[in-house]
């Protein structure tokens, strides 16, 4: 795991550039309102000027091809910042890395073009870079796009070749509707802590990673396929909406306190691999996983509401919650054994539904577990381990029954069945162990001599290491200090116990100094390095108690999700949302909203349809047509346009050059004609290269006239040549 994730690292390491031409960073820019500086006109690059080192801000622009083979340098060294390239639709290759910057550079924008790399990474920039429209490719072992943080990739595709990787890219990044692609050990996309995937595809061959997330990352609606890993998540990372396909290895690696929502797991050995604390997989659907679909190792992890096809859920840990899953297909797909496997202590396995299994729920140990309301179908045995309950449908009470003889739920024993407990495990000796008619606790009676050192007080014991049976250095008579348990257990130590009074022998108390004395737990303000964390509360202000024996706890607190006061680990809770808002997760409009688990709901987030970016769920936008044309839905010219909701395409300017249907203008004529053409010869239906986002030149109509040639707006109107001039 540790292995998996520290590969982000590896893929961005400018992160710690703090200074920008010499002047310090100001590293409050949001990337959402970041805007890139253009100059006005802009300056061309050509081949015969490569290599280039670009020291000067502005705006540049590719004015040709550029072709290179191994041991040509055609690169372009960024040596400022606040510099914008456009590509203009056209490849640039060089022998090394095409891209790159020197350090302390940042802002640099980069769009519209192929960058290819024949034996190094195709892109290394700094940090505060925008990449649109890019295709990046890499040769050798090298990254094919690498960027610092608070950087952002937009409808980028990255490949990698041997053991390299697609996208890389630090801390606080966007990358969206995106593709990396990685080789052998490579990652697909990788993103540093605090990022946002959205939309976005991956896809790594050999031992490599799909999507490698940094902790408190969002992976939002993303696909990924890889031979091993497809999706590591680092701590408290976000996946939700996402498709996990591996070919043999986990579908899904998790660290502690990420969540999983809604997403499509498919593995050939493990779906989900939950490896730590906190962890979440919520309606979530799992597909045949020889091993299992959801293995969760570590404490207090929620598995709910899943969709388990062909795979059983393994629960190796405490205190985990499993309940309302549905798990079936383990007979007829050759798994054997349990549909959930419970090992560990304390989990809560209740209200799920199983059918073709062997047995429904299998314990492998007796670690008190829980389990109720859980409906178990055509399994050959319902509860299966040292708890044997037998049954097709069960409905399982949570409260066992005293005096069964059968020793379950929250019962310590009953009757004969001690649930593996003797005499001799519990610090005594001899073979006299009972149950109390309670069934809540043992009876010690029958058993020998208790055995010192055990930590339990039992029978002759006056105290046993840290259990002094509710005695203290006061209860004795003294004024303060600290009591110990003497050697023998038949006595205590009251060597670290003191006095305020002057008694003889006695050692004075020094409680007050704000010195924690060898008879003290803690005196003042200090605690010895303890904090509330220590004795399990969520946070608050410990204290020391007035004698320094011991610890005042009513300073701390118990975080609660509900209260209107995002704490702890929380994302949100109720209106809280620590300032965080739609735009935040890279949306345009709607109203971010907290889920019961105070976790950030974006159901309710969107884009803005209508401002010519077609992202999300939007079809088209404007002219953002994803490439397609009138011809993709069997007309023969004309004009494809989207619909005012950016959901469906608007074809009423199509036209067919015979039969049924609106019949095509003749393209040609100088004369356009809406809403079949866009333009005709010198009719441009009003339109310009500054109209359409272009820099300043002469925009021409195609030549079939359903679509403008952009190639003149180069950032300056053509002069007239003499002969143009007396012609007018």
């Amino acid at each position: 795991m540790k292995l998996i994730l520290g590969l982000v690292l590896i893929l961005v390491p400018w992160t710690g550039l703090l200074a920008v031409d010499g002047v310090a960073r100001d590293r409050s820019v949001d990337l959402r309102t970041w805007q890139s500086r253009q100059a006005d006109p802009r300056r061309a690059i050509r081949s015969s000027d490569l290599p280039l080192r670009i020291s000067d801000s502005g705006s540049y622009y590719l004015a040709e091809s550029v072709r290179a083979d191994y041991l040509v340098d055609r690169s372009i060294t960024f040596a400022a910042s606040h510099i914008t390239l456009d590509l203009m639709g056209f490849t640039m290759e060089s022998g090394c890395t095409v891209l790159k910057a020197e350090s302390d550079t940042a802002h640099i924008v980069v769009q519209n073009g192929t960058i290819r790399s024949y034996d190094c990474g195709a892109i290394e920039l700094g940090d505060y870079v925008q990449l649109i429209d890019i295709e990046g490719y890499a040769g050798g072992t090298a990254t094919g796009i690498r960027l610092g943080e608070f950087s952002r990739v937009l409808r980028t595709r990255g490949h990698a070749s041997d053991d390299g990787s697609g996208i890389g890219v630090g801390r606080s990044s966007v990358v969206q509707e995106s593709y990396g692609r990685a080789a052998e050990d490579g990652v697909g996309i990788g993103v540093g802590e605090d990022s946002l995937v959205i939309n976005s595809q991956a896809r790594a061959f050999g031992f490599g990673t799909g999507i490698v997330a940094g902790p408190r990352s969002v992976v939002k609606e993303c696909t990924s396929v890889a031979n091993w890993y497809a999706i590591a998540a680092g701590p408290q990372t976000l996946i939700v909406n996402s498709t996990a396909r591996s070919l043999k290895q986990a579908a899904l690696l998790l660290a502690s306190g990420a969540t999983v929502r809604g997403s499509s797991i498919h593995s050939a050995w493990i779906g989900v691999s939950a490896e730590g604390d906190g962890i979440s997989v919520l309606d979530t659907t799992c597909g045949l996983g020889p091993v299992a679909c959801i293995h969760a190792i570590g404490s207090n992890n929620r598995i709910e509401r899943n969709h388990l096809d062909r795979g059983k859920l393994i629960v190796d840990g405490s205190a985990n919650f499993v309940s309302e899953n549905v798990i079936g297909g383990l007979i007829e797909s050759g798994i054997g054994g349990g549909a959930i496997e419970v090992a560990g202590a304390r989990n809560l396995i209740q209200e799920n539904t199983i059918s073709g299994a062997e047995c429904g729920i299998l314990f492998e140990d007796q670690g008190g577990h829980y389990y109720r309301d859980n409906v178990i179908l055509a399994a050959n045995e319902g509860v299966c381990g040292p708890s044997n309950v037998d049954g097709g449908s069960n409905i399982i009470p949570l409260m066992s029954i005293c005096g069964d003889g059968v020793q379950q739920g929250n019962e310590a024993c009953d009757g004969a069945d001690l649930d593996g407990h003797t005499c001799i495990s519990e610090g005594l000796e001899g073979f006299g162990l009972a149950c109390k008619p309670t069934c809540d606790e043992f009876d010690f009676s029958a058993c020998a001599v208790s055995i010192c050192g055990s930590g339990i007080r039992r029978g002759s014991e006056v105290c046993d290491s840290t259990d002094l049976g509710g005695s203290s250095c006061q209860t004795l008579g003294f004024n303060g200090g600290r009591l110990k348990c003497g050697a023998n257990c038949t006595s205590f130590d009251t060597s670290e116990c003191c006095c305020s009074d002057g008694r003889p022998g006695c050692p004075v108390c020094l409680c007050g100094n704000g010195v924690i004395d060898p008879q003290e737990e803690c005196d003042g303000s200090s605690l010895g390095g303890r904090t509330c964390f220590t004795f399990g509360f969520d946070g608050g202000t410990l204290s020391c108690s007035s004698s320094c024996n011991g610890f005042d706890l009513s300073g701390c607190i118990e975080f609660s999700c509900g209260n209107g006061v995002r704490e702890g680990q929380e994302e949100c809770d109720a209106q809280d949302f620590d300032g965080m808002t739609c735009q935040s997760f890279a949306f345009d409009t709607g109203m971010l909203k907290c889920s019961s688990s105070c976790t950030f709901d974006m159901s309710g987030c969107g884009w803005t349809c209508g401002d010519g970016d077609r992202r999300g769920d939007e079809v088209c936008d404007r002219m953002a047509l994803n490439g397609l044309n009138c011809q993709d839905f069997g007309f023969d010219s004309g004009t494809l346009a989207c619909a005012a909701d950016c959901r469906n395409y608007d074809t009423g300017g199509c036209c067919r050059t015979s039969g049924a249907g609106p019949l095509c203008p003749v393209c040609g004529n100088g004369l356009r004609e809406a809403p079949y053409e866009l333009c005709d010869g010198s009719d441009l239906g009003g339109e310009s290269c500054q109209s359409l986002g272009r820099p300043p030149g002469e925009l021409a109509c195609n030549s079939t006239c359903n679509g403008f040639d952009t190639s003149g707006c180069i950032g300056f109107l053509k002069q007239p040549t003499p002969t143009e001039k007396q012609s007018r």
